[in-house]
């Protein structure tokens, strides 16, 4: 998908959110954060996560996954401009959440 960074990435990042903790997200931890430059201005983030979820039965289960951020300098500042993610559905039914 492809989105202009406002109001309306805003309000489906809302969204978003309200999904995962409707699937039973307690918590998202940032466990590790490697870079590679691709050139002076560009680079990928790879961002270890580890998510925690408590399923309807109310048991809980630990979905560790990695995102790759891609990450531009402009204006002196570091901008994400668009990610690669996994098939995250996937996990959640594997694991019982969905």
């Amino acid at each position: 998908m492809v989105g202009e960074n406002g109001e309306q990435l805003k309000a489906i990042m809302t969204k978003g959110f309200e999904a995962y903790r409707a699937l039973g997200s307690k918590r998202m931890t940032c466990v590790d954060v490697s870079v590679m430059p691709i050139d002076q201005d560009h680079c990928v983030a790879e961002v270890n996560w580890s998510g925690d979820y408590e399923r309807k039965d109310g048991s809980l289960v630990t979905i560790d996954f990695a995102i790759n951020y891609l990450v531009e300098k402009r204006d002196g500042k570091l901008k994400v401009f668009g990610w690669i993610s996994g098939d995250e559905q996937a996990e959640f039914r594997k694991h019982g959440l969905l």
